[in-house]
């Protein structure tokens, strides 16, 4: 077959669809040939080093590039000899590499909608990255968005201005994101971004993107990464992988890491794990080597393959987005569209760009709605796609409800089976039923495999897989589609009587847990996850009503029924909301259970409505109000004696101190209690702050509180040039803090003043520092982030309160910081609000891992003799009393809430050691600190 075709004036001639791959194409075509290939490709590189330069459809068809008024046709013979002579051995080696830059740059806009949406719509590559809780200071990434940890220690999570760089900080990353948040979008852009920088001679690395779904680990027939990744590079371009990747020129793309096969036993699971591991730590752990690789997997909730790696959560879009996004795709009829998001409460649902799209595609105008929930929206998209189709006409036509129902039991089969999403095509026609029945019809729909899969195909809801290999392979367009029709079946064989239980349940006490499979420095997950949790949220949207199928679910499983309302906004009637509640809420407070499930609970809780801090209405305003303990009056004792071996020379002398009784918050204040202040205006209202703390509010002190509390802290370090290798052998840092700790100590002090202030400057201030934070404000969460001068102004807004709701006189205030050790400590005094010694599941310590607040009540055997709970880790807890040298004296100036000076904080946090989580430990920050692992909790006495 000939092929010929003009491009930009030259003829192009020769059978370039016949060279042999990886042999004799230098041999077998004309000079001419291959000359005119090379120069169409400096021709493409010509127009794409101009910033206006890309790729785009003609037409009349098919391709051409452009730059301004130059355009340069791209007729298929040239892609496919570019992509040929990329694989041909006898090709110089450089050649080889431009040869495939070009072709991917050429060709990867084709068919599948995530290559459509890297080039055209929401992509800049913009993402949060987080490793534990530390990332070091010396990233700075974008220094407008650059954030750091705490006055103290170490630097928290840096906001990115683009995912790169990232890539350009570490030699591999995780990213992370809920499905539909544009995930495979961004690899797919790094890859046509990669491949152009290299083709212009702008960069160094060749892209490879491979899926994970297509790992074929068996195990006794086990395929490794290396062989996975070599083969995958193989089938694109000539060369050796392990060659290109140890001379820094691989940036490794690989999609699916939670598509992996699932396997049943946690020992190949681990092993498989282990596998990967060992593949990255190989090729991709060198700073010193340029390589890269990133591996894309869901969020958390569904996270189950750790690699201890950095990983780079993908942010939700904001609202100026999900309008502009609108206003592109519906024109005129946006605005009526986005009332509809907000009037059903799809907003949440239409921050993920994936399923924006399917909300966009299925707004009617006319009537101005919406399906409901994640479940119809993606039962009426696919409905749509195959409805589109049949308008077509097709000789072998089958009707659209029996092709949902093959469907179906082929996504709930694929599951079952625990394959990959990709298959062969043969493969998947077995899986394929011959027949359906549906109901109202006695007699069974034929549904012929053959038919079905070319009509799916059409409809877009398969798509070959791996255009570049030799395999015809296909999977689900996007794996919520496959989820969607599995939950279709689902929903059929619970209603027709199947015991589904064992899909749902997951471990929970202590010996069913296995241990968390993640590295030193990464954050305690929730129960591992098995795989049907999405296919589950979607299947209870579909149901109606969905009651009886959440309450089945909630037998099995408390954490998936309540996300099935929260995430999938199934809508479920007040006592089967009211049974979800309170099953999670006896979960977060049940010992017997692990604290992973304990806080997978609390977590989900926070999200579907937590009834513990439900706002009242008091005189016109809303409230929730405080659940107090009891703290009998005493002579207490506080402090600790000589003969402690933990204690701190502050914590002397071991002295009693008398106390009057008092109320005290069971929980620190958390976001929901805190979230009334600032709607009643409490950063409005003067009368509620101190004389320096509404200058701190206005931004009108002189200085910022975390900034001064950080360069004390450098004066320290630099004072004791041994304590950042100490700190790290005692495990209270992860290296990452170390380097950030040793870059600051390098810079001038008005260097590194300037640098903390870029994170904490000096601003009029409307609410807490951490307060849009998804990591720190879920409603059952304390709230962080708050200075001494926030939390006295939300003392005097809650006496307005109380006295409004009891006609008498209480004043609400912070402890002292002898009432809170004797409320912590009890009449014996114990180390630990508990009587006994340290337990990570007593506290939210950094031994625990959980590195981040924890939603309160999380811990119940860690309760004080009061009845108190969280009081050892979670957050420091800010007291009244100035920080000064024991024998505590109340009456030496200590509590007088108008003098200036730095204030007690106590009770640990989850970002210190036990040890400073014992009851007697004093801390101090100035009044005007805020960071991350810093709240308060509440007192209550008459006046």
């Amino acid at each position: 077959m000939d092929h010929s075709a003009s491009t930009g004036g030259v003829e192009v001639r020769g059978d370039a669809a016949a060279g042999v791959i990886n042999t004799g194409y230098i041999e077998q075509h004309t000079h001419q040939t291959i000359n005119v290939i090379v120069e169409n490709m400096d021709r493409l590189a010509d127009l794409l080093r101009r910033a206006e330069g890309r790729v785009r459809p003609m037409a009349a068809g098919g391709l051409e590039a452009a730059a301004g008024d130059r355009t340069l046709p791209l007729p298929a013979n040239l892609l496919e000899g570019w992509q040929l002579l990329s694989r041909a051995a006898d090709a110089p080696a450089g050649l080889r590499c431009r040869a495939y830059a070009a072709w991917l740059v050429t060709s990867r806009q084709q068919a599948p909608p995530q290559r459509v949406a890297a080039r055209e719509h929401y992509i800049p590559l913009a993402g949060r990255i987080g490793f534990g809780e530390d990332v070091p200071l010396t990233l700075h990434f974008s220094e407008r968005r650059w954030r750091g940890e705490g006055p103290q220690r170490r630097l928290e999570r840096i906001e990115l201005g683009d995912v790169t760089e990232a890539i350009g900080r570490y030699p591999a990353i995780v990213l992370l994101g809920p499905p539909g948040c544009g995930k495979s979008t961004v690899l797919h852009r790094l890859l046509l971004d990669t491949a152009r920088a290299f083709l212009t001679g702008q960069g160094a690395l060749l892209p490879l993107l491979v899926n994970l779904a297509a790992y074929p680990w068996e195990p006794g027939q086990r395929t490794t990464p290396l062989e996975f990744v070599s083969s995958r590079w193989a089938e694109q371009a000539a060369g050796d992988f392990v060659t290109l990747a140890c001379a820094g020129r691989v940036l490794l793309l690989a999609d699916g890491l939670n598509e992996m096969r699932r396997l049943d036993k946690e020992g190949d699971r681990r092993q498989r794990a282990n596998g990967w591991q060992h593949f990255i730590e190989t090729y991709f752990a060198d700073p010193g080597n340029a390589s890269r690789a990133v591996l894309a997997s869901r969020h958390e909730a569904d996270y189950d393959q750790p690699l201890g790696l950095p990983r780079v959560a993908i942010d939700p879009l904001k609202d100026e987005q999900v309008a502009a996004f609108l206003h592109a795709y519906l024109q005129d009829e946006a605005a009526g569209a986005l009332a509809a998001i907000r009037r059903l409460e799809l907003l949440e649902q239409a921050r993920t760009p994936y399923q924006l799209t399917v909300l966009a595609a299925l707004y009617d105008p006319q009537k101005g709605d919406l399906p409901p929930n994640r479940g119809l929206l993606f039962d009426r998209y696919a409905r749509l796609l195959i409805d589109r189709e049949g308008r077509v006409g097709h000789a072998h036509w089958i009707q659209a409800d029996a092709q949902l129902a093959a469907l179906g039991e082929l996504g709930f089969a694929l599951q079952t089976r625990g394959e990959s999403t990709i298959l062969p095509a043969g493969d998947l026609l077995k899986l394929l039923p011959p027949q359906v029945r549906l109901p109202g019809r006695s007699e069974p729909v034929p549904t012929p495999p053959g038919d079905l899969f070319d009509l799916a195909c059409r409809a877009g809801l398969f798509v070959r897989a791996d255009a570049a290999g030799q395999a015809e392979v296909y999977k689900f367009s996007h794996h919520l589609l496959q989820e969607q029709f599995a939950a279709r079946r689902m929903l059929a064989r619970w209603q027709a009587g199947d015991d589904l239980a064992g899909l749902w349940q997951t471990p929970r006490t202590h010996r069913e847990m296995p241990p968390a499979a993640v590295g030193e420095w990464d954050p305690l997950p929730p129960p591992p996850p098995r795989g049907w949790e999405q296919t589950t949220i979607l299947a209870a949207g579909l149901a109606d009503p969905p009651d009886p199928f959440v309450r089945a679910v909630l037998a099995a499983n408390p954490a998936l029924a309540g996300r099935c309302l929260s995430e999938g906004a199934a809508a479920v009637g007040g006592e089967t909301r009211a049974a979800v509640q309170q099953a999670l809420l006896a979960d977060l407070g049940n010992p017997a259970l692990h604290r992973r499930a304990r806080l997978q609970a609390g977590r989900v809780l926070g999200a579907v409505g937590d009834p513990r801090f439900v706002p009242q209405v008091a005189n016109g305003v809303e409230v929730v109000w405080t659940e107090w303990v009891y703290v009998p009056g005493g002579r207490a004792t506080i402090g600790s004696g000589r003969w402690d071996r933990q204690a701190f020379p502050n914590e002397r002398p071991r002295h009693h101190v008398d106390i009057a009784p008092f109320y005290l918050g069971r929980f620190p204040v958390t976001n929901a209690e805190y979230d009334c202040f600032i709607k009643a205006g409490g950063y409005e209202t003067e009368a509620y702050w101190t004389p320096a703390g509404w200058q701190w509010r206005q931004g009108q002190l002189r200085d910022s509180g975390p900034v001064e509390d950080g360069l004390e802290f450098r004066r320290y370090l630099l004072r004791n040039p041994g304590e950042i290798e100490r700190r790290l052998k005692d495990g209270r840092w992860m290296p990452a803090a170390a380097d950030a700790w040793r870059y600051l100590t390098g810079l001038s002090e008005e260097d590194a003043r300037q640098r903390l202030l870029q994170e904490w400057p000096i601003q009029t201030h409307e609410r807490p520092h951490y307060w849009d934070d998804p990591a720190y404000n879920a409603s059952n969460q304390p709230v962080v982030g708050v200075t001494w001068y926030e939390a006295m102004a939300y003392c005097a807004w809650l006496t307005e309160r109380v006295g409004d709701a009891t006609n008498r006189r209480f004043v609400v205030r912070l402890p002292a910081e002898a009432e809170w050790e004797w409320a912590a400590g009890g009449p014996r005094h114990t180390v630990y609000p508990w009587n006994g010694r340290f337990d990570p599941d007593r506290a939210n310590t950094l031994e625990g891992r959980v590195l981040g607040t924890s939603p309160v009540g999380a811990y119940p055997h860690g309760a004080a003799a009061c009845g108190a709970l969280d009081m050892a880790g979670n957050v420091w807890e800010w007291t009244l009393s100035l920080y000064r040298d024991y024998p505590y004296r109340p009456d030496d100036g200590r509590e007088d809430p108008l003098a200036e000076g730095r204030r007690v904080l106590r009770g640990g946090s989850w970002h210190d050691l036990q040890r400073f989580a014992r009851v007697s430990y004093r801390l101090d920050a100035l009044p005007g600190s805020f960071v991350n692992f810093l709240g308060f909790r509440v007192v209550c006495s008459p006046v």
